[in-house]
Order: structure tokens, then sequence, then C-alpha cells
């Protein structure tokens, strides 16, 4: 799912990341050799793809379609992802509410969460 919002681009980016329901639905005695293992399986395909491509993952400066092997959650969606379980994390220890900074999401700025003084103090 891709949706955005005036002249800006995505402003949310879902997928699927399991078959086991549709194939555990169908009834057939082989309905567990396709479940994808979600986050586990991508972080062993980001690991092939650095192996197997390196610097050429995003030839001409773009991402390959995931039908050609390119990644199924690339960068900036793991970024987000991460940024948001531990900020989660870091609003539990500190026992307050955080309030969610764009540069944090941002792949060029060093600002994160974890070094933030409003929220380490």
């Amino acid at each position: 799912v891709t949706g955005s919002a005036g002249g800006g681009g995505p402003q949310l980016e879902a997928y699927e990341t399991s078959s086991g329901a549709a194939k555990g639905a169908s009834g057939g005695p082989n309905w567990a050799d396709n479940v994808s293992r979600g986050y586990r399986e991508e972080m062993e395909h980001f690991a092939f793809s650095i192996r197997n491509h390196g610097p050429n993952y995003w030839p001409n400066g773009k991402p390959k379609p995931t039908a050609e092997g390119g990644l199924r959650c690339n960068g900036v969606v793991a970024m987000a992802d991460a940024i948001m379980a531990l900020t989660a994390n870091l609003a539990m220890e500190h026992q307050k509410r955080i309030v969610f900074k764009p540069e944090w999401f941002d792949p060029d700025s060093d600002a994160a969460p974890e070094t933030d003084p409003e929220i380490i103090g």
C-alpha cells in the first residue's frame, strides 16, 4: 500500500510479510512450505544483497525492483521501523511521552532519539 498527499512523496508504505494464512486456508498438505519468516527473512535477504551486490545495489541511483532481487523493505523504511521501536523503549524507560522529530527519520541527519537531550536529559 502506498499513499501520497499533495506534491510530496509517499506518506505510507506497507506490505505483507507472510503467506502462511493464505497457504494454510488452502488446506493442502504442503501449506507450510512457503511461509514467509517476515523480519528474519528480510534481514537474511538484506545481508545477501550486501554480500552479492555491494555498491552496485543502486544502479543509476535507483533501487532494484523487488521482482529483480531488490529489497522488499528499503533502508528508509527499515530505519523508521527501528526508530519507532527504539523510541517506544525509551518512552517506557524514561516514563515520558516522546514526540517524534522529523530529523530522526532523515537518513542524512545525525539526530537520533537515543542522543536527544530532551529524552535522555
